[in-house]
């Protein structure tokens, strides 16, 4: 099993032949943007004296994103190491969530973040086709002879890290959360009411929605018999 440790400045001639062979060089594109893996915090993977895999990652707010995993011979435990420590990392700071973003036709690193505990969240239809406008060698087909499509954001709540979030537009930015809140507000009435409606302005009219969209019933403005109230501030983000 490799070791996995913090980059040092001796490490940079091998992870720049590293970044070239898994991704022609340092620049990658995603979400829409470009990103270069020099600039990021990086754990390497080494055997011996041989650097087999680096994973580079960005901190904000309470998640850390895994923005590469690479690793110099697949199959053999590096990328699961590197992410077992990105993890411990992530718990360490006192972070809430570890997520990332991956392609289509990435089925074995799919494999891995799932046996992991990481969870798809979210995919983004086309979302390859516009990355190649910002870096045009992405190839059209990827592993397994599949087309480079889509992205897929996969996540892992670390449900032993307390909350951080301290309003509505807060909690619905960040996906999982989001959903494990509109079941918990719309489950208990499933079946019971005829439709929803809102307090509590723009956040309220957010969160009502998505109650909504979850209970198969429409939003409607005004309060009545069988209609659902949803308040905002008596919101409290999940604690897993």
């Amino acid at each position: 099993m490799p070791e996995v440790r913090p980059k040092q400045p001796a490490d940079e001639p091998a992870l720049a032949d590293l970044f070239r062979a898994t991704w022609g060089g340092p620049i990658v594109a995603a979400r829409g943007r470009i990103f270069d893996l020099t600039g990021f915090p990086t754990l390497v993977a080494v055997d011996g004296d041989q650097l087999v895999g680096a994973l580079t990652y960005e901190v904000a707010d309470d998640a850390m994103e895994v923005v590469s995993i690479e690793a110099a011979v697949p199959g053999r435990g590096v990328g699961g190491a590197l992410l077992r420590a990105a993890i411990a990392e992530a718990r360490e700071r006192g972070l809430r969530r570890v997520w990332l973003i991956t392609t289509n036709d990435n089925l074995d690193a799919i494999r891995l973040y799932q046996r992991r505990g990481l969870r798809i969240t979210r995919i983004r239809p086309d979302a390859v086709d516009h990355a190649r406008r910002l870096k045009p060698g992405i190839p059209a087909v990827g592993s397994y002879d599949l087309p480079m499509r889509d992205e897929l954001v996969l996540e892992l709540r670390l449900n032993d890290v307390p909350p951080k979030h301290g309003d509505v537009w807060s909690l619905l930015a960040h996906p999982t959360d989001a959903a494990d809140a509109v079941r918990a507000l719309a489950l208990p009435h499933l079946g019971l009411v005829d439709a929803v409606t809102w307090s509590g302005g723009e956040a309220g009219l957010a969160l009502a929605a998505l109650v909504a969209a979850e209970l198969g019933v429409p939003l409607v403005r005004q309060e009545g018999e069988r209609v659902l109230v949803v308040d905002p501030t008596a919101l409290e983000a999940p604690t897993g």
